[in-house]
């Protein structure tokens, strides 16, 4: 798959690494617009609606990241579960984006097969504090999985506005890669 450039036109992949390159998140506020985020919005509720999402799909067990959100790991390539195509749009779109990193690391990123959607109910639901890759306890000090980059978009409702709605992700930028539990 070769992303398509012109699904990205508006992203800054200069601004983009260089936050990556000093270890700072970066936000893409023009990523979607409106209407797109309400359309996948309406096929990640389906696929809930439909039995898709459900909190036993999640690898990492809500023992281990209390989990409380309804999760399923899309086909990005017309397996099953597929995945919706706003949804695979939106896909896409991070595809091409991340094609066009300086990545430090000299080669490309890979991309998964599999696309992570999560819904939360709006009432309460959280997700534990974690990192989504982290190095072994031994010498050799190695990562547990292959992701190096994290990309999140969120499809809320247009009504999802205020703090009391949920949905803020908090980045505990600057510790330790052993630190767990978030001091700085």
């Amino acid at each position: 798959l070769r992303p398509d450039a012109d699904n990205a036109k508006d992203f800054d992949a200069a601004a983009a690494s260089a936050a990556l390159k000093n270890q700072r998140p970066w936000v893409w506020h023009n990523f979607a617009t409106p209407d797109e985020v309400a359309d996948a919005h309406v096929e990640l509720e389906r696929l809930r609606a439909q039995g898709t999402l459900r909190a036993a799909n999640a690898g990492t067990t809500a023992r281990e990241k209390a989990r409380q959100d309804e999760v399923a790991f899309l086909d990005l390539f017309g397996g099953s579960p597929a995945c919706p195509p706003r949804c695979c749009n939106l896909f896409r779109r991070l595809e091409a984006a991340v094609a066009m990193l300086d990545w430090s690391d000299g080669g490309p990123l890979l991309c998964p097969r599999l696309g992570m959607a999560a819904v939360y109910d709006g009432r309460g639901a959280s997700y534990a504090a974690h990192r989504d890759n982290e190095r072994t306890g031994n010498s050799e000090r190695q990562w547990v999985n292959y992701r190096a980059l994290t990309v999140i978009t969120y499809v809320n409702p247009r009504n999802f506005t205020s703090s009391e709605d949920g949905g803020q992700l908090r980045c505990h930028v600057g510790t330790d890669l052993d630190d767990l539990t978030w001091s700085v």
